[in-house]
């Protein structure tokens, strides 16, 4: 992995020299980091690499047209640009992705975004026009910031790097996007972040920068995909599996010639349907080339039965169901991490460290970075994950799509009437925004039940913003009206998966890369009409993917329908760290986060976290303790 970023210089009256040296320190730093850096009196733009073993400098000044290069990137699609960009078959081979970058560039301008599949960024330096652009891939693991002022525009792949310039004053606190992490609002972000002045550049946007305008641009949409239609049920499992096993083939190219577990790939995997295609489909494709898949799964340290509403179909502990796909899978190594050496408050702590800002999955960071430390420290350096298949390539489909007598058969009578009235739900929202005894009934409702009892927000913060009003008016309170809405995790700018990857990736020295998110799979499950989804004859979602890893995955695994609970164990694992969760809580109640958290709140759920061997406690756990830790130490770290 590699981190660019740079500096456009309006006025003048600004060191460049210092300010690159500045952004460069505060990169994320691995060992054999090495860092170039390019500047002239207006612009400056600079590069670093974690690891010199592995990686070139990725940064080009082009003496035909003088345009300077940085990039991150990762191209997938390398033989089908050599052969539009007329580049030789030995070319292809040998170049490295930053000149299929250029390249691409020079022939198409701004347009080569929408022709360049991978995981990349970039930014390129026009000096005859004083103008910086800035792109990122459709929807990959990359990361992207800005910060502009009247003197001066930066960017960088890290927070880090634009929080370290001087000139940024003191940054101002994104108060509606900090509650929406405390309340679970999973609210369209789009370019925001935690700081009012620093922005992000969305999966699927390109920027441009002169003295004088800042053009933000989306070049690609999900929802403009047409719509395939196939002969027959199976015509589509065929061109998917061709699709997928491309995007997963792409994703194990090596960086390196080395004997080392450098060549080696590592794979997160879990019980679900997603990493499991995943992890098979790499052995499958590596076994000719005597490379090895070494799968990681995330293990309770302890029992975690009665945390879990296994009634309901959850799985506390995947393990079981992970060692039967590794075992299918011609016996690939399977690695169980517990994390028992970092506590959940201890996590939260690295994880800000890291990311600059609060995450809303905040109690499952102990697993996370201890499997990437794993990978890591075995000496791997590239970790594939299904973090993207859920709303595309194993879509459940919508029952609604099928024809009457599959919905009843699948339903019933009384959940059929039950999934009417969701769907008529959109005309009660009208009346609740029309009428003021509901809005006040609703309003009142909504904060007893769900604003207090699950979230850490302190009420008067969430008052003072008119927090359940705007609840009220956003679209992801609707019931969705379309398959888009209902999908809505894959539109640009919802989901800030591909940073968090792209941090933690830079963090652990690793290059973290998500088949299920390649913008061909997700193009073409998208355009697959939805009653495909669910087979008609037997009723069971998911069918694209449970049909097309037919002869890839046991049948405990293809055609498993319960669920897995991430950090199912948290509540004995807090118990077990009582005197860290107590010195959080008591940081939080003498500092500047006691007005943006309930503090008292806090300490209650403790109390039933403590006590209480129940799902409720788990909730409150993830929900209040840990997710109101989070945002309070940051909050903490932002105003001292």
């Amino acid at each position: 992995m590699s981190g660019i970023f740079g500096v456009f210089n309006f006025n003048g009256n600004f060191d460049i020299t210092h300010a690159m040296q500045t952004m460069c320190n505060a990169m994320p730093r691995c060992k054999n980091t090495a860092s170039k850096i390019w500047q002239d009196g207006v612009a400056g733009l600079g590069q670093t690499i974690y690891d010199k073993t592995r990686q070139k400098i990725m940064q080009y000044k082009d003496t035909n047209s003088n345009f300077v290069l940085t990039t991150i990137c990762r191209v997938d699609n390398r033989a089908e640009l050599g052969n539009l960009l007329q580049i030789s078959e030995t070319d292809v081979v040998r170049f490295p992705d930053s000149e299929f970058i250029l390249r691409a560039y020079l022939q198409w301008g701004q347009e080569c975004a929408t022709r360049i599949l991978g995981d990349w960024a970039f930014a390129i330096w026009h000096p005859n026009e004083q103008k910086l652009f800035l792109a990122r891939d459709h929807h990959g693991n990359t990361s992207l910031y800005y910060f502009r002022d009247k003197n001066l525009f930066a960017f960088a792949s890290s927070k880090d790097a634009i929080l370290s310039l001087k000139n940024i004053s003191t940054p101002k606190l994104n108060e509606l996007y900090l509650s929406q992490i405390l309340t679970g609002w999973q609210a369209y972000h789009g370019e925001r972040t935690i700081y009012e002045q620093i922005y992000r550049i969305p999966p699927s946007h390109t920027l441009s920068v002169t003295n004088s305008q800042l053009i933000n641009h989306q070049y690609w949409y999900l929802k403009s995909t047409p719509e395939l239609h196939l002969s027959k049920r199976n015509d589509y499992v065929e061109a998917f599996l061709s699709i997928f096993d491309e995007a997963v083939r792409c994703r194990l190219r090596s960086t390196t010639n080395s004997t080392s577990n450098y060549n080696d790939i590592a794979v997160q995997l879990s019980a679900g349907l997603d990493s499991s295609a995943v992890t098979v489909t790499a052995e499958k494709l590596l076994r000719s080339e005597q490379r090895k898949v070494v799968a990681f799964t995330a293990a309770p340290a302890y029992d975690s039965r009665k945390f879990v509403h296994s009634s309901n179909g959850a799985i506390g502990d995947e393990t079981l169901l992970a060692k039967k796909c590794s075992i299918f899978a011609n016996s690939l190594r399977h690695i169980t991490i517990k994390a028992e050496a970092i506590s959940p408050i201890q996590s939260i702590r690295t994880a800000l460290d890291i990311h600059k800002e609060p995450i809303f999955g905040a109690a499952n960071y102990f697993w996370l970075s201890e499997l990437r430390k794993a990978v890591h420290d075995m000496g791997y350096r590239i970790l594939l994950t299904g973090q993207n298949g859920n709303p595309g390539m194993s879509w459940t489909g919508v029952v609604s799509s099928q024809p009457l007598n599959v919905q009843l058969s699948i339903l019933g009578w009384q959940k059929w009437f039950l999934l009417k009235f969701y769907h008529a739900r959109q005309s009660l929202f009208h009346t609740i925004k029309s009428n003021s005894i509901v809005l006040s009934f609703w309003h009142n409702y909504f904060e007893q039940r769900i604003i207090r009892r699950y979230s850490a927000i302190n009420i008067n913060f969430a008052r003072r913003l008119k927090l359940l009003e705007q609840m009220t008016c956003s679209s992801n309170q609707r019931p969705p009206l379309t398959i888009l809405d209902q999908r809505r995790i894959l539109q640009p700018g919802r989901s800030m998966t591909g940073c968090l990857h792209a941090e933690m990736g830079a963090a652990y020295d690793l290059e973290i890369r998500d088949p299920t998110a390649d913008v061909r799979v997700l193009t073409f499950s998208f355009s697959i009409p939805d009653h495909i989804f669910i087979d008609p004859k037997t009723g069971i979602d998911r069918w694209l993917i449970r049909e097309a890893m037919k002869d890839r995955l046991p049948d405990e695994v293809r055609l498993n329908r319960r669920f897995g609970v991430q950090s199912a164990d948290i509540v004995p694992r807090l118990r077990a760290c009582a005197p860290d969760v107590e010195k959080a809580l008591k940081e939080l109640s003498l500092g500047p986060a006691s007005e943006y958290v309930d503090v008292p709140h806090m300490l209650q759920s403790w109390r039933i976290i403590q006590s209480q061997d129940t799902p409720e406690a788990s909730l409150l756990a993830r929900a209040v303790v840990c997710r109101g830790i989070m945002v309070g130490l940051f909050v903490n770290w932002f105003y001292q």
